[in-house]
Parts: C-alpha cells; sequence; structure tokens
C-alpha cells in the first residue's frame, strides 16, 4: 500500500464600503480576493448590493446585487481494505 499527503490552504480577504443616501437608498460595494493552493487558482471578485427601503427602516427592503464567488475544492480519498 502507498500513502499521499497532499495539503490545502486557502484563505480569502475582502474589502467593502457601505454608502447610504437619505434613509431609503444603501449601497454597498467592495472586492473580495480568494487564492487555493491545491489549484493555484488567485481569484479577484466583485461584491455588489443595493438596498432600497420604502418605509426608511429595517421593517421592509428590496435589495439586488451582484457577487462572484469562486468554488472550493474538497479531497476525498477512499479508504482501500
Amino acid at each position: 500500500m502507498g500513502s499521499i499527503d497532499v495539503q490545502q490552504d486557502s484563505w480569502f480577504a475582502f474589502i467593502e464600503d457601505r454608502l447610504q443616501w437619505d434613509k431609503r437608498f444603501e449601497a454597498v460595494l467592495g472586492l473580495r480576493y480568494d487564492y487555493d493552493s491545491l489549484s493555484k487558482n488567485k481569484n479577484i471578485a466583485p461584491r455588489t448590493a443595493f438596498h432600497y427601503k420604502p418605509f426608511g427602516d429595517q421593517s421592509l427592503k428590496f435589495s439586488t446585487g451582484w457577487n462572484r464567488y469562486y468554488d472550493r475544492y474538497l479531497v476525498v480519498f477512499p479508504k482501500v481494505c
């Protein structure tokens, strides 16, 4: 029988800013950076969200936005008897 030694390191960081116009409109804009050592992927992705609060409080909020997240790798090795 042989053995396999695998190590996966991954990390991410993001920065964002929240902007508010009067009590009804809000925008969240930012960037996310991901790194995965197994696939050697380095990704930069936008983070955006726009909110409209018709009553000027949290009782009702309409949201839209665009975010991109990259898939994570999971390595599973079957046990051989």
